[in-house]
């Protein structure tokens, strides 16, 4: 496999899909991962520096992977394809769970249309050891393809969920989109580093809170200019929603 980005851009242009495997269950970027040294991909980058091609290809397929789930064979029949499951739905886990944190009216409206509260949220492996709320206690009886069932399921919901949003609240999907992307990791970690950089962190916390307020007006204006009043009930503007995807 040459680890080119070019070529691999040009393969993902052209129809390729990143979670398409080899005869033995590898993906594109199983093997990548392979035959890149860990030193090499997590070297820190210094602006205006070349990125190595091996963290670039890895990331391409990633970011690939995550934005189109469902592509290509999502079965587990083998243990790296349940753990692309896995990463593919706990991403999907976390976008929707911040669009409900972010945007809670948007995001209930985008799941019921998706009919994501009649599936159980995937928490991750160890969820059967504090199963509480939404989450699926664990049948030690339930069989492989049951399970694989279920995780499918719960994935198309998540997917069609996000499709759903950045149909009907594009300014909302495309700040969650560069969240997820380039300030969840660094978020999650508000009080680490040297003091500049707690500040830095802490600023771009203050200025997300201003895209989520900006992205929110711009896609209630829209709705508003649409013929959809702004005292409109959720009720109406689920039943207007689902008309619309009926007839897409």
């Amino acid at each position: 496999m040459r680890k080119e980005p070019s070529i691999i851009v040009s393969l993902l242009t052209k129809g390729a899909h990143a979670s398409e495997r080899t005869s033995d269950g590898q993906s594109a970027v199983s093997i990548c991962r392979r035959l890149t040294r860990p030193k090499d991909y997590h070297a820190k980058m210094e602006q205006g520096q070349e990125t190595n091609k091996d963290r670039i290809c890895i990331d391409v397929l990633e970011r690939e992977m995550r934005r189109n789930p469902l592509a290509g064979d999502v079965s587990i029949s083998s243990p790296t394809m349940a753990d692309d499951l896995h990463m593919k739905l706990l991403y999907l886990e976390n976008r929707v769970a911040f669009a409900r944190l972010f945007f809670p009216s948007e995001a209930k409206l985008a799941m019921e249309i998706a009919h994501a509260e009649t599936t159980s949220e995937f928490a991750g492996l160890s969820a059967s050891k504090r199963s509480s709320g939404n989450l699926r206690e664990v049948d030690l009886n339930e069989t492989p393809i049951v399970q694989n069932q279920r995780l499918l399921s719960r994935m198309k919901a998540l997917v069609k969920t996000v499709e759903m949003g950045q149909r009907y609240f594009p300014h909302c999907s495309q700040v969650l989109d560069k969240f997820m992307e380039d300030d969840l990791p660094d978020l999650f970690y508000l009080e680490k580093g040297t003091q500049d950089e707690q500040r830095i962190k802490r600023t771009r916390f203050m200025e997300l809170k201003e895209d989520v307020q900006r992205a929110f007006t711009k896609d209630k204006a829209e709705f508003n200019r649409s013929g959809l009043s702004s005292s409109s009930s959720s009720s109406s503007l689920k039943d207007n929603l689902s008309h619309k995807t009926r007839k897409l």
